[in-house]
């Protein structure tokens, strides 16, 4: 095996483990639920806790490569996923859990930007596009199968089994950058903007803490208020310093374009609706529906296949088409999308209203993945593409934390307010709207009571789908007026036929 072929193998497990994280934990998310008996809120927290530290430290993560050494933070990042792999596996209570977590999430993020930029520059310009081809495709494919694979370790081993395969990979990839990666020294001297990174990981968690315990207690809590304040406050407070310091975590001046602030819009919005559905469907598979995790799995492979299949397609459209008109599409389709999944019931065909809802959404996503990567990195100048490649990424994690803090609390808060309205004879059910939530029927609870929360959890899921779907209709008409902006012609680009 030839020397950049072996640096390939070892940077591409970094990239493996963010490809089959989000499928592997969010189909063990109900047998989480039953055997450290949480409620939807600590969920929400078991999602979001890996996506706000990843979201957090991502830009910086390049940063950190480029001050220390690539291969010395790839290495960090590597022991930061075996910790916090070895930390899952043994987890027995929610504290370990989300502390397992948090460390993947900086594992993901010190590895992925140092990871491919290794790759890139390890191969001549020539072997370049096919080595990135090869790495997508890895990704790509470890994507699809991550709901069936994790779905069948669920259903054999338990939900701590999901963390074995992380640290193998991780402990692969490991031990191929201590072999087979040179040593390498910084390559340029730069400021790391801390202020940036604590202001921007302080607003992220201040104001999940709020939505999410908001929505497990009520929002008329001091700690609540004071948390969803704080957190407003740390937005707008980061906002001001990285548009006036020199060397930002995260350049939000050359957003200002006229064709970016629609590409970010509608990034924004489908991650944010992708992981809503993705988080609500394995609790309405298995919770609801009574899907074996591998079943549950098996329908969120139409997601992820529909997601590879759209790749090619949004390449060709940028081509073809340019990116007006696909871009200007995405939230309409999206919204029909939602109608669908939330017309979803109780005996509704899976394959129906559901794998409709899901290819659609899979569809969306790898077309729009292409042609905002293609279209933002294109038009952005010379010396603003390390932005416009940093802030796709991190405009989606944004909308990946808010999708499942949003749909979580919406789905809760109707979940309960439905369960107040049952009528007398179904008072025996009303004395469980303490213990009650989102498609968790308490223990000990009888038929009656647990038909009315099934009911109401039904009632919760649709609410939200329709929701997203108003909201991308809504928006769909400002991202066709913001299009319509001078500056906004479309124009060809070379990386249209690159993948997710």
């Amino acid at each position: 095996m030839k020397a950049q072929w072996r640096i390939f193998v070892a940077c591409t497990a970094a990239t493996m483990i963010q490809s089959v994280d989000v499928g592997m934990v969010n189909v063990a998310l109900p047998s989480i639920g039953r055997e450290l008996s949480t409620e939807l809120a600590d969920l929400q927290w078991v999602v979001t806790a890996t996506a706000l530290a990843l979201v957090s430290l991502l830009p910086a993560g390049g940063a950190f490569g480029d001050l220390y050494g690539r291969r010395r933070v790839l290495l960090v990042g590597y022991g930061f996923l075996m910790a916090g792999a070895v930390m899952g596996w043994s987890a027995t209570s929610m504290a370990l859990l989300l502390m397992a977590r948090v460390a993947q999430g900086v594992g993901m993020a010190l590895g992925f930007p140092n990871s491919l930029a290794m790759v890139a520059l390890s191969f001549p310009q020539e072997a370049r596009g096919r080595a990135i081809a090869v790495w997508t495709v890895l990704s790509s494919t470890m994507f699809a199968i991550s709901p069936v694979v994790g779905g069948s370790v669920v259903a054999a081993f338990g939900f701590n089994a999901i963390f074995v395969p992380v640290f193998a990979i991780a402990a692969v990839g490991a031990l191929g950058t201590l072999l087979w990666m040179p040593r390498d020294r910084p390559i340029r001297e730069r400021a790391l903007d801390v202020k940036g990174i604590a202001l921007g990981t302080g607003a992220l968690s201040l104001l999940s803490y709020a939505l999410i315990e908001g929505g497990r207690s009520g929002f008329g809590r001091i700690l609540i208020v004071g948390g969803l304040v704080s957190g407003l406050w740390c937005a707008a407070w980061f906002v001001r310093h990285e548009l006036r310091v020199t060397d930002p975590m995260l350049d939000l001046r050359w957003m200002r374009r006229a064709s970016i602030g629609p590409i970010l819009l509608v990034t924004f919005v489908l991650y944010t609706a992708t992981n809503a559905v993705i988080f609500l469907m394995s609790i309405y598979l298995q919770g609801l529906r009574g899907l074996s995790p591998w079943t549950a799995g098996l329908v969120m492979v139409a997601f992820s296949v529909a997601v590879l299949a759209g790749a090619p397609v949004g390449g060709y459209l940028q081509d073809r088409v340019g990116f007006r008109r696909p871009v200007s599409a995405v939230l309409p389709v999206l919204a029909v999308a939602a109608c669908l999944l939330g017309l979803a019931g109780a005996g509704t065909p899976l394959a129906g209203y559901v794998a409709g809802g899901l290819v659609l959404v899979g569809l969306l996503n790898g077309v729009f993945f292409v042609i905002s990567s293609a279209t933002a990195v294109s038009r952005a100048p010379e010396e603003q593409t390390s932005s416009a490649a940093a802030s796709l990424p991190a405009t989606r994690q944004l909308g990946g934390v808010f999708g499942v803090t949003a749909s979580g609390v919406i789905a809760t808060i109707v979940t309960r307010r439905r369960l107040r309205l049952l009528p007398p004879e179904t008072g025996d059910a009303a004395g469980y709207i303490s213990e009650a939530g989102f498609g968790r029927i308490p223990e000990g609870a009888d038929r009656l009571a647990a038909a009315a929360v099934s009911e109401a959890s039904y009632y919760g899921y649709a609410v939200v789908m329709i929701a997203m779907a108003v909201c991308a209709a809504v928006l769909a008409v400002v991202v066709l007026r913001l299009l319509r902006r001078p500056g906004n012609r479309d124009q060809s680009s070379p990386l249209a036929g690159s993948g997710p």
